[in-house]
């Protein structure tokens, strides 16, 4: 989740992560791998589950997640929510980073990991007063 050049939380991309086989921990540094959504849905529960509902639930609670943090008066502008979807397909929320690495999109999606790059800045420069609200050069 990042804060756009609008000060508005956008999702902009999901990764999923495997680990390893024999192993939990699901850190690419660890031999665990990058999945879209689609696939990680499709390994998990074959064809039990529908993506694309899997998809707006992780945007919505990422999304509730952001609004609670910016009341708490402190100040974000991203986060890298680790959520889990267990066998009965209920969430559970497992951590919250405020600095978070995109490794896996580089491999999943280039487009996206620019994006996710790309950002902060304009974010910044919004914040900064660069403002750029009737122009499109926030498209990649």
């Amino acid at each position: 989740m990042q804060k756009n050049g609008w000060n508005q939380w956008v999702c902009n991309g999901i990764e999923c992560r495997l680990a390893e086989t024999g192993k939990m921990i699901t850190n690419i540094s660890n031999g665990g791998r990058a999945l879209d959504l689609n696939e990680a849905i499709k390994l998990a529960f074959g064809n039990d589950a529908d993506t694309e509902k899997v998809g707006k639930d992780i945007e919505n609670i990422s999304m509730e997640f952001c609004k609670m943090m910016d009341s708490s008066g402190y100040h974000f502008a991203e986060f890298g929510l680790d959520l889990a979807l267990d066998q009965q397909q209920h969430y559970w929320f497992i951590e919250a980073n405020v600095r978070p690495t995109f490794k896996g999109f580089k491999s999943l999606d280039h487009r996206i990991y620019q994006q996710i790059c790309y950002e902060p800045i304009l974010y910044s420069a919004s914040n900064a007063g660069f403002g750029w609200e009737d122009s499109d050069e926030t498209k990649i």
